[in-house]
């Protein structure tokens, strides 16, 4: 994290940093930032197998998703380089990690109660005779997709707080999915079909000024130097 709590017209200091980074890297930046969305979130609640939680960031940020909530209850993520391929940094990770008595069940409701908050309606994939296919999922509110452990799935607290329950439509004799591949099938349907919904999808221009100041300063070398030299520049 930069130290740009100084920095008070973020417009002008992306002007001036602008100017260290190539024209080619803001022109990436610029094209990747006007495809962003957060009307589609991700959550892991304790993914301990380090490929499948690496192969979902790397899909969800190459499908346009900006934000991902990492629930470490009894398992650390840890990050495969070699699978995400930097995707991370792209993103906006936010970890639940809180220690202490019940945290296995306070970290996922924290983390569900702050997206419900903002509007999200919390979704997640269950073999349930309740759950309806992911074609009918309704749009009319943001979407934060939960998925679990390999083994045991979403836990009992999130299970209780989930709007709606999903199936991904299947017509074989395998009763279930890799959790990447259906977390890959989940996030490229939802992606395109708020694209075509004509619903707001894009990100605030206040998110997308943040995102673009961190992507450039991402960029240059020395970034905190930099920072230093315009706020020690600016009139008082």
């Amino acid at each position: 994290m930069y130290p740009t709590s100084n920095i008070i017209d973020k417009q002008a200091f992306i002007q001036y940093i602008s100017e260290f980074v190539t024209p080619q890297r803001r022109q990436v930046i610029d094209h990747v930032l006007s495809q962003r969305t957060d009307y589609i979130t991700l959550g892991l609640e304790n993914v301990f197998h380090t490929q499948n939680a690496s192969a979902l960031i790397r899909t969800a940020e190459c499908l346009g998703i900006q934000d991902v909530h990492i629930i470490e209850d009894t398992v650390k993520y840890k990050l495969n380089k070699g699978i995400s391929k930097g995707a991370q940094q792209w993103m906006n990770t936010t970890y639940h990690n809180t220690k202490g008595e019940n945290n296995d069940q306070l970290n996922a409701k924290h983390c569900m109660q702050n997206l419900k908050s903002k509007g999200y309606a919390i979704v997640a994939t269950l073999p349930s005779s309740d759950a309806i296919s992911m074609y009918d999922i309704p749009l009319d509110r943001p979407l934060a997709f939960f998925f679990g452990t390999e083994k045991e799935g979403l836990s009992k607290s999130v299970i209780e707080e989930v709007d709606h329950k999903m199936t991904i439509p299947m017509v074989g004799t395998t009763e279930s999915l890799n959790v990447s591949v259906a977390a890959g099938i989940i996030l490229h349907y939802f992606s395109n079909k708020i694209k075509e919904s004509g619903l707001e999808w894009s990100l605030s221009e206040e998110r997308k000024v943040d995102i673009r100041m961190k992507w450039l300063l991402d960029a240059v070398s020395n970034a905190d130097t930099h920072i230093r030299h315009y706020c020690n520049n600016q009139p008082n």
